[in-house]
């Protein structure tokens, strides 16, 4: 017996394999395999022929023309024995309760190897008393590791200090014009609202962002879109000649009419000329 309650079931699987059989057939085989997964060994199961008319709620004839009938179409393994006894086999049920087995076996040697790591025997734990019972062993193996770097290896340096981070920065020429102890000062104020230290990371995107608005504000501005350039009709049919567009600036098109894009390319232009 599997000790579990309920019966994995597959709806396709189970329309498949039981598509060529005849309808008594089908419900028989669904009460034998209820029988099946309450037998030990698990998916196999021995019993007379009246035991299995029983079963199956049917006659000892019925019975044996559906478990022929089972055989030979696949479904299931149906073997007479010397003495008329009909065992009766799912290679499903044997196949998944042989994985089953496997993988207790594996967690078995798992938890084996913990506690032969770990130095605790079934009699240590068990001199505990029932209070431990349901305690986790885990390996100290990471740990002792960590102590032999440190004892006996290169110690890992300290973190820099705020000071010495904002003077490496400040020497780094990509930030040459930006007041770096000032930036770091606002960046601090932010980390302790937010909760956060201050890195050296968070601190080069900090002045990262600081440095764009700088770079926007010294990038020399285009003509404006939105202002009328002189002259601007004899530009616009100078670039599209052909198109459409310059027939409706010859039909009078006004300035606010036209696109965005347009505008900007035919200001850009007239700019130049």
């Amino acid at each position: 017996m599997s000790g579990l309650p309920w019966l994995k079931w597959y709806p396709s699987d189970w329309l498949r394999d039981t598509r060529a059989l005849t309808l008594a057939a089908k419900g028989a085989w669904i009460d034998i395999l209820s029988a099946l997964h309450n037998a030990r060994p698990y998916g196999t199961k021995t019993a007379t022929i009246e035991q299995w008319a029983r079963i199956v709620g049917a006659s000892e004839g019925e019975c044996a023309g559906i478990l022929r009938e089972l055989d030979k179409s696949g479904v299931a393994d149906v073997v007479t024995l010397g003495n008329s006894d009909v065992t009766v086999k799912s290679r499903r049920m044997i196949r998944e309760e042989t994985q089953r087995a496997g993988l207790r076996e594996r967690v078995a040697r798992h938890r084996l190897k913990e506690r032969s790591e770990t130095g605790v025997t079934d009699e240590k734990r068990d001199s505990n008393g029932q209070c431990n019972a349901h305690v986790t062993y885990r390996s100290q193996k990471p740990e002792a590791r960590n102590q032999n770097n440190t004892l006996g290896g290169t110690a890992k340096p300290p973190p820099p200090t705020e000071a010495e981070i904002v003077q490496s920065l400040r020497a780094d020429p990509a930030y040459k014009g930006i007041d770096v102890p000032r930036e770091a000062a606002k960046c601090r104020v932010w980390c302790d609202a937010n909760r956060k230290s201050l890195s050296k990371r968070r601190l080069v995107n900090w002045l990262n962002r600081a440095d764009a608005p700088l770079l926007r504000a010294t990038a020399p501005p285009g003509p404006d879109p939105y202002r009328e350039p002189p002259g601007w009709q004899g530009v616009a049919i100078e670039m599209f000649p052909s198109s459409d567009f310059a027939e409706r600036v010859r039909d009078g098109l006004t300035w606010s009419d036209v696109g965005l894009d347009i505008r900007n390319k035919i200001a850009v232009k007239a700019a130049s000329q």
